[in-house]
């Protein structure tokens, strides 16, 4: 069985990078995200990875992560109080954290550069994409 079509509802940065893989990988396919929000109406303020999840993304697909890391800063230790008691949270070592506009703006980007089709503005369901 040969795919043909890959629809993707979410155009958040998992659908997104996860577009942007399928279509590198099967240059047949047509693959399409539809996103009901537009590029400037997000949510959330930024995202934090940490070095093994950047180590995943490099291993999946290097440009994207180059433009990833070049538009992020490094993450800084991160500390809370628990009860009084400052506790170092663990795993962050070698991570960074960038904008989520920006994240999302890299990752729009690479998707169309790989010819991914994204309608963005539209709100698509299951029932939508099938045949």
């Amino acid at each position: 069985m040969r795919l043909r079509r890959v629809e993707v509802i979410g155009g958040g940065p998992a659908g997104l990078f996860a577009a942007r893989l399928i279509k590198e990988r099967m240059p047949h396919a047509s693959v399409r995200v539809s996103e009901r929000s537009v590029p400037d109406d997000t949510f959330g303020f930024g995202v934090a990875f940490t070095a093994r999840t950047l180590r995943a993304v490099a291993e999946a697909e290097r440009p994207t992560f180059d433009r990833i890391v070049q538009a992020s800063v490094p993450m800084p230790p991160q500390e809370i109080l628990i009860d009084g008691v400052p506790v170092r949270a663990t795993g962050t070592g070698g991570g960074i954290a960038i904008a989520r506009s920006r994240l999302l703006a890299v990752l729009l980007d690479e998707a169309v550069r790989a010819g991914v089709e994204v309608d963005l503005g539209i709100e698509r369901n299951l029932g939508d994409v099938r045949d």
